[in-house]
Protein backbone atom coordinates (compact mmCIF):
# COMPACT_ATOMS: atom_id res chain seq x y z
CA UNK A 1 0.00 0.00 0.00
CA UNK A 2 1.46 2.93 -1.05
CA UNK A 3 1.87 5.92 1.39
CA UNK A 4 -0.89 8.46 0.04
CA UNK A 5 -3.35 5.45 0.16
CA UNK A 6 -2.13 4.51 3.88
CA UNK A 7 -2.74 7.63 4.91
CA UNK A 8 -5.91 8.50 3.85
CA UNK A 9 -7.57 5.43 5.89
CA UNK A 10 -9.06 6.42 9.17
CA UNK A 11 -7.90 3.94 12.00
CA UNK A 12 -11.27 4.05 13.76
CA UNK A 13 -12.10 1.61 10.54
CA UNK A 14 -9.14 -0.70 11.06
CA UNK A 15 -9.76 -4.23 12.22
CA UNK A 16 -6.81 -4.84 14.54
CA UNK A 17 -5.07 -8.16 14.36
CA UNK A 18 -6.45 -10.79 16.06
CA UNK A 19 -3.23 -10.90 18.49
CA UNK A 20 -3.74 -6.82 19.18
CA UNK A 21 -5.63 -7.88 22.27
CA UNK A 22 -5.53 -10.35 24.83
CA UNK A 23 -8.29 -12.04 26.76
CA UNK A 24 -8.74 -8.84 28.90
CA UNK A 25 -7.43 -5.98 26.89
CA UNK A 26 -8.24 -4.53 23.45
CA UNK A 27 -7.36 -1.19 21.77
CA UNK A 28 -10.21 0.77 20.96
CA UNK A 29 -10.26 4.68 19.60
CA UNK A 30 -11.56 7.14 21.81
CA UNK A 31 -14.30 9.55 21.64
CA UNK A 32 -15.69 13.07 22.18
CA UNK A 33 -17.47 12.47 25.82
CA UNK A 34 -14.90 10.29 27.25
CA UNK A 35 -12.45 13.46 28.24
CA UNK A 36 -13.03 13.71 31.76
CA UNK A 37 -12.27 9.77 32.40
CA UNK A 38 -9.48 9.86 30.58
CA UNK A 39 -7.95 13.65 32.09
CA UNK A 40 -8.49 11.85 35.24
CA UNK A 41 -6.23 8.59 34.28
CA UNK A 42 -3.81 10.72 32.97
CA UNK A 43 -3.79 12.38 36.41
CA UNK A 44 -2.11 10.09 38.12
CA UNK A 45 1.42 10.93 36.54
CA UNK A 46 1.13 14.49 35.58
CA UNK A 47 4.13 14.92 34.75
CA UNK A 48 4.66 12.37 32.35
CA UNK A 49 1.41 12.68 30.71
CA UNK A 50 1.36 16.55 30.24
CA UNK A 51 1.45 16.88 26.64
CA UNK A 52 -1.20 14.27 25.81
CA UNK A 53 -3.68 16.11 28.18
CA UNK A 54 -2.57 19.19 26.88
CA UNK A 55 -3.84 18.41 23.66
CA UNK A 56 -6.63 17.08 25.53
CA UNK A 57 -7.64 19.95 26.84
CA UNK A 58 -7.12 22.43 23.89
CA UNK A 59 -8.26 20.04 21.05
CA UNK A 60 -10.40 17.35 22.75
CA UNK A 61 -9.95 13.89 21.59
CA UNK A 62 -10.91 14.16 18.49
CA UNK A 63 -9.22 16.96 16.64
CA UNK A 64 -6.81 17.31 13.49
CA UNK A 65 -5.17 19.43 15.89
CA UNK A 66 -3.80 16.60 17.62
CA UNK A 67 -1.77 15.50 15.00
CA UNK A 68 -3.04 11.82 15.76
CA UNK A 69 -5.93 9.50 17.07
CA UNK A 70 -6.36 9.06 20.96
CA UNK A 71 -6.61 4.93 21.82
CA UNK A 72 -7.49 3.50 25.07
CA UNK A 73 -7.41 -0.11 26.73
CA UNK A 74 -9.96 -1.39 29.50
CA UNK A 75 -9.36 -4.27 31.59
CA UNK A 76 -11.90 -6.86 32.57
CA UNK A 77 -14.31 -4.24 34.57
CA UNK A 78 -13.85 -1.92 31.96
CA UNK A 79 -11.34 0.52 33.41
CA UNK A 80 -8.73 2.51 31.51
CA UNK A 81 -5.45 1.10 31.82
CA UNK A 82 -3.79 2.78 29.14
CA UNK A 83 -3.98 5.90 26.78
CA UNK A 84 -1.99 6.28 23.60
CA UNK A 85 -1.70 8.91 21.04
CA UNK A 86 -0.72 7.26 17.64
CA UNK A 87 -0.12 9.54 14.91
CA UNK A 88 2.69 12.00 13.78
CA UNK A 89 3.88 10.86 16.62
CA UNK A 90 3.37 8.33 19.77
CA UNK A 91 2.95 8.73 23.29
CA UNK A 92 1.67 6.19 25.50
CA UNK A 93 0.91 5.74 29.24
CA UNK A 94 0.24 2.80 30.75
CA UNK A 95 1.27 0.60 33.18
CA UNK A 96 0.28 -2.16 31.68
CA UNK A 97 2.30 -4.59 29.53
CA UNK A 98 -0.85 -5.83 27.53
CA UNK A 99 -1.73 -2.56 27.05
CA UNK A 100 1.44 -1.27 25.68
CA UNK A 101 1.50 -4.70 23.60
CA UNK A 102 -1.84 -3.36 22.26
CA UNK A 103 -0.96 -0.15 21.78
CA UNK A 104 2.28 -1.06 19.96
CA UNK A 105 -0.24 -3.72 17.62
CA UNK A 106 -2.61 -0.67 16.66
CA UNK A 107 0.55 1.57 15.72
CA UNK A 108 1.72 -1.42 12.87
CA UNK A 109 -1.98 -1.30 11.80
CA UNK A 110 -2.09 2.37 11.39
CA UNK A 111 1.37 3.09 10.16
CA UNK A 112 2.66 4.19 6.76
CA UNK A 113 5.76 2.18 7.33
CA UNK A 114 6.54 -1.30 6.72
CA UNK A 115 8.19 -1.08 10.14
CA UNK A 116 6.05 1.05 11.79
CA UNK A 117 8.55 2.23 14.78
CA UNK A 118 8.46 5.54 15.92
CA UNK A 119 11.64 7.39 15.35
CA UNK A 120 11.60 9.06 18.63
CA UNK A 121 10.37 7.39 21.74
CA UNK A 122 10.80 8.55 25.04
CA UNK A 123 10.01 7.40 28.30
CA UNK A 124 11.39 4.72 30.94
CA UNK A 125 13.83 2.65 29.66
CA UNK A 126 12.00 -0.67 30.99
CA UNK A 127 8.25 0.30 28.94
CA UNK A 128 9.96 1.57 25.99
CA UNK A 129 12.36 -1.69 25.20
CA UNK A 130 9.28 -3.16 26.11
CA UNK A 131 7.13 -1.77 23.44
CA UNK A 132 10.38 -2.48 20.66
CA UNK A 133 9.81 -6.54 21.82
CA UNK A 134 5.64 -6.08 21.78
CA UNK A 135 5.87 -5.78 18.06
Amino acid sequence: MSPSTSSRLNPAFISPPAAASSAALAAHVLTTGEESEVLSFLSARPVHTVIMASFIRDNGLVSPLNRGTFYGCRDEEGRLVGVALIGHATLVETESDDALAAFARWRLVTSCSALALPSRLSGESSPASRWALAR
